[in-house]
């Protein structure tokens, strides 16, 4: 699980140009991004870092930044 958070908050904090340090498990997406297009472009980075395309039925139900860690290693296994 360290290695994909570690992952997880080096992508967030370059998509969204945030200071890695000031990101937690808990804090909501919807509070990290400014707009729609900027929180698309994050998914397309966790897509390409971690080689699997997202449903829309999946990323409906990520609220925050630890449902993004437990969504990749669900689908990880």
């Amino acid at each position: 699980m360290f290695l994909t958070k570690k992952r997880v908050l080096k992508i967030i904090s370059k998509s969204l140009d945030l200071d890695e340090n000031k990101i937690n498990l808990n804090s909501e997406i919807e509070d990290l991004t400014r707009d729609s297009i900027q929180l698309f472009e994050l998914v397309i980075a966790l897509e390409k870092e971690f080689g699997y395309q997202a449903k829309y039925e999946d990323l409906i139900k990520i609220i925050t930044v630890g449902d993004i860690i437990e969504y990749i290693k669900k689908i990880e296994k």
